[in-house]
């Protein structure tokens, strides 16, 4: 529905959940949502965004207790159907903690952490159309990657910072 916030809920401290749930910013009520198809494993730490141009909400990646994820899966926010489709292109490194953000039928991923701890300073982009990760360059000591918060792409970029993790042993 218009007007909504998603939420795919990861995990309340005891476990990990995969269920969905929606604010009305109207009426500022919440409801779960019910769905069909092969909805998403259980998770933490994954990212979502829904690309406004097609009423998806995308769920991407993420930690399911065992292991991190590289996984899309995409829920039709007008029928309430997930899918996981196949997706072209080189995949990003399995992650956790990095943003996702939608804008003109692309979705733009950034960063993460992945095994041993290892803390991404990359940007992915899936095409929608395409249904295919992109072949983006890296940009390498560029004042782009080298302070703050970035919202530009660089191809599984290489970063030995040390930062955030989600409390695993990889």
């Amino acid at each position: 529905k218009k007007n909504e916030i998603y939420l795919f809920r990861g995990g309340n401290g005891r476990e990990y959940l995969n269920d969905l749930h929606a604010l009305d910013c109207d009426t500022y009520t919440w409801r779960q949502v019910q769905t069909r198809g092969e909805a998403p494993q259980q998770r933490a730490n994954h990212s979502s965004a829904v690309l406004e141009e097609t009423n998806e909400l995308f769920i991407f990646g993420g930690w399911n207790g065992r292991e991190r994820l590289n996984d899309i899966h995409i829920l039709d926010t007008e029928t309430g159907v997930w899918t996981r489709p196949r997706i072209g292109g080189e995949l990003p490194y399995p992650r956790a903690g990095m943003t996702l953000t939608a804008l003109r039928g692309r979705l733009f991923l950034f960063g993460g952490s992945g095994t041993s701890s290892k803390c991404f300073n990359d940007l992915q982009i899936l095409d929608r159309k395409e249904m295919a990760w992109l072949n983006v360059t890296q940009i390498k000591n560029s004042s782009v990657t080298s302070g703050g918060a970035a919202s530009q792409h660089s191809q599984h970029g290489d970063s030995s910072q040390s930062g955030q993790t989600d409390g695993d042993s990889n």
